[in-house]
């Protein structure tokens, strides 16, 4: 279904094109959760445009089109064995439409949840991570923070396993373990990576990037992946991460815990949107419920 844009947004848009360009189709995206998604086909190239649309986000980082604008700029320069959307350009504070956006050069790929060869992804997933993570980042402005407080967590009534929780909870609760930041895209999961031939094409959705410790990408990404396939394979993608980081990595069970509590608190536990519009219906609240318990209890005992 072809969208329309207002006049201002229109406007925008065609200003911004390197050279004059007819938009011929809009059709709104699928994935997206917190901000909207368009794609935009001219009489010679193809786009994307992000509305940030959500009012209590942008409340809380009324910067979020300045920082993706930058994060992109930042992957851009450096290959990282996929490629990311190229900028083209940013309304930052929303003066042309009322909404902060930006407007990115399509790439091309798509979502691959249900891969003919498991193990074969999840070596590309770890192989394009650790790449992302060589990005030289140091002068990025944007830095790592928590999304739960290590001190305001509570065992919650969902979890079957209390006595594992206090544990968990008093391992992030302890001295954070020193870290070496790097570039961190802080939302790496399958939904955001594009796949072509068998080959990661792109990643997306760079708005949460920052510096950071690289295992909080990884304890992330392994959420996703036990919902998804289960303990063995979030395990698999960590051993395939290790391979690749080489030296630059040390693995710290204490970032998969502050990446599952983020993940799960407070909870109750539910099937991601994002996994439905890419086709995956085999999921239940229930079932992710009982696969991340299965994980955390498995992170408890690489503690004991």
């Amino acid at each position: 279904m072809t969208e329309r844009f207002p006049d201002p947004i229109k406007t925008w848009i065609e200003q911004s094109l390197p050279s004059k360009q007819t938009i011929m189709t809009v059709e709104k995206l699928k994935g997206a959760t917190s901000t909207t998604l368009y794609k935009i086909v001219t009489d010679s190239d193809r786009y994307v445009l992000r509305l940030y649309d959500n009012k209590s986000w942008l409340a809380e980082e009324p910067d979020l089109a300045a920082h993706e604008a930058a994060s992109l700029k930042t992957a851009a320069a450096d290959h990282f064995g996929a490629r990311s959307p190229q900028l083209i350009n940013v309304d930052e504070s929303g003066k042309q439409a009322g909404l902060p956006m930006i407007l990115m050069q399509f790439v091309p790929g798509e979502v691959v949840l249900k891969p003919d060869d498991l193990d074969a992804w999840l070596k590309e997933l770890a192989r394009v991570l650790a790449g992302i993570h060589r990005i030289d980042a140091d002068h990025f402005k944007w830095t790592f923070r928590r999304y739960t407080k290590p001190h305001e967590l509570k065992v919650p009534d969902w979890t079957e396993h209390p006595v594992l929780w206090e544990k968990g909870m008093q391992i992030v609760q302890s001295r954070e373990p020193r870290y070496k930041e790097t570039f961190i895209h802080r939302d790496y999961h399958p939904v955001n990576v594009l796949w072509t031939g068998g080959k990661i094409s792109s990643v997306v959705d760079w708005v949460n990037a920052c510096r950071g410790p690289a295992g909080i990408d990884v304890g992330h990404c392994r959420n996703n992946l036990v919902c998804l396939f289960g303990v063995e394979a979030a395990d698999t993608f960590l051993d395939y991460y290790k391979t690749f980081a080489g030296d630059r990595f040390s693995y710290d069970p204490y970032w998969d815990f502050v990446a599952y509590f983020d993940f799960v608190y407070p909870g109750p536990l539910k099937v991601y949107e994002g996994w439905n519009n890419f086709g995956w219906h085999d999921l239940t609240d229930a079932i992710i419920t009982e696969r991340l318990e299965a994980y955390f209890e498995s992170l408890i005992e690489k503690c004991t």
